[in-house]
């Protein structure tokens, strides 16, 4: 699940020779602007590489500081208006329509284990048990950062707020998901390059942040667990829905829920 809230310079060689020969004074003034120019150019290219090689140390570290951070770090999604749903796949995903919505917060990654862990321990959340698919990742050692797995959307929706935020709504998550950009999955249109789906997760869940995040950095949003929000699901509700910040808040069946998971093929994953 995921949760949002409102929201040197080089000195110059003088004596230069070739061979033990000395070089004619006009030669060695040649040779010497060659030889700066090359260099300067080298120790361009050095600072060049340090400074990608220093951005991706520090975006590294950001990465496992947020996957790592006891509490959902928040994102700020900025308000705006998009085109919700799709003509692609599933009926209920029509008719594609314009939303608006206020700005927001989501958090980064989805719920990990250790976040709601100390939801747990502080006796705010259930511990869950079982799974139509697979093993709950809270009894599991080694799975401390993965995604919370085998919660009821009223485990969720009691962590949201126990962590200060709630669940998305529908459209939110959606928007959150686009990230501000136009491709099939949340960064990409090859669900595998953001998400753990059926064709790359060796059938169970992975550490949350660990394939590249959407334009608005948030992970995981195409696939890894299935993950709640807010509304109600009808599958007309896209038909009747307002314009601006809309929330199935009438009771159905089941609650909606989006992203897709670990053991589901790509079109389920949106």
């Amino acid at each position: 699940m995921s949760v949002s809230e409102e929201l040197e310079r080089e000195e110059p060689v003088s004596n230069l020779s070739m061979k033990g020969t000395q070089v004619p004074a006009t030669r060695s003034i040649a040779l010497w602007m060659v030889t700066a120019a090359l260099l300067s150019g080298c120790s361009m290219l050095r600072s060049s590489t340090e400074r990608r090689l220093d951005e991706a140390r520090v975006a590294e570290e950001l990465r496992l500081a947020t996957i790592r951070s006891s509490s959902p770090v928040w994102v700020s999604i900025p308000d705006g208006t998009f085109q919700m749903g799709s003509t692609s796949f599933d009926s209920d995903e029509r008719p594609v329509h314009s939303v608006t919505l206020d700005a927001f917060e989501m958090s980064a990654t989805e719920v990990t284990v250790a976040q709601y862990r100390l939801c747990v321990d502080a006796g705010e959340c259930n511990v869950p048990d079982s799974c139509d698919h697979g093993e709950p990742n809270f009894t599991m050692s080694d799975r401390e950062y993965h995604p919370i797995n085998c919660v009821s959307w009223s485990d969720a929706s009691t962590f949201a707020a126990w962590a200060g935020g709630r669940l998305p709504t529908e459209a939110e998550w959606e928007y959150a998901a686009r990230g501000g950009q136009s491709f099939t999955y949340a960064g990409s249109n090859t669900a595998t390059d953001v998400g753990w789906i059926g064709d790359n997760s060796g059938s169970r869940t992975h550490e949350v942040g660990g394939l590249s995040a959407n334009g608005f950095g948030i992970y995981d949003m195409t696939g890894n667990v299935w993950e709640w929000v807010s509304d109600w699901h009808d599958s007309d509700y896209y038909s009747s829905s307002p314009s601006s910040n809309p929330e199935n808040t009438s009771n159905a069946s089941i609650r909606g829920v989006r992203s897709g998971s670990w053991n589901n093929g790509a079109s389920f994953t949106r």
